[in-house]
């Protein structure tokens, strides 16, 4: 029997696997790898702009970096989708995010040099809390084109005001759902304009742009 149970839990998730679209597949991944970036950074910026210590400086340096580190290679293997704007976007989410890293690194090297001022440490992390606010601002237009990946080309015999998905209305509701368990049911309520870092902006936007009126694929 419990050789049967896992047979037949196997073949389940198998079959999701194999029928889940590379659209959905690559906006939950996005939407997993940004919801945790959001995190590590409010607390990466809070403690960098109130800095005292270069010990606690080193510690929230390390951690956002290690964030990074450990998404990017999400955006490497879309790199090479199948979908040319998925592959785009991919590549544009991954310099950003690797210029942000390069420019932690830059800190990092200077405060564990011998010689360095701690006089300087203020003014050093505020200077690299700027320079990442600026670069992953452009975030936030590459998250249209994200949102895009999951527009399907109108048919020849459609409506002009019919617009069409990649998604079937089952993955659209499990977008939702992922993103109503990491931003609560405020989630419908949350505009673009009001969000705190370019992370959570792209998650707003994503939930935003698959409410609209569509015509899903069946599935």
């Amino acid at each position: 029997m419990k050789k049967l149970l896992t047979l037949t839990l196997t073949i389940f998730l198998v079959s999701n696997c194999c029928f889940a679209s590379q659209e959905s597949e690559f906006i939950k991944a996005h939407i997993n790898s940004f919801s945790e970036l959001n995190v590590v950074v409010q607390t990466f910026e809070r403690k960098l702009l109130n800095i005292k210590s270069k010990d606690t400086a080193l510690k929230y340096i390390d951690q956002y970096s290690l964030s990074i580190e450990k998404v990017l290679p999400v955006y490497s293997k879309y790199k090479h989708a199948k979908s040319e704007l998925i592959s785009e976007v991919s590549a544009d989410v991954s310099n950003i995010l690797t210029d942000i890293l390069k420019n932690n690194y830059e800190l990092l090297a200077k405060l564990v040099k011998p010689d360095f001022d701690s006089s300087l440490l203020k003014s050093e992390c505020e200077k690299t809390v700027k320079e990442n606010q600026y670069r992953s601002g452009f975030l936030k237009d590459v998250s249209i084109g994200i949102c895009m990946t999951t527009v399907k080309d109108k048919p020849k015999n459609a409506k002009a005001n019919e617009q069409f998905s990649m998604l079937t209305i089952k993955e659209r509701d499990e977008i939702d759902n992922m993103l109503t368990a990491i931003y609560g049911k405020r989630i419908k309520n949350m505009k673009k304009k009001k969000t705190v870092t370019p992370f959570e902006y792209s998650c707003v936007a994503i939930y935003e742009f698959i409410n609209m009126t569509w015509k899903f694929e069946k599935g």
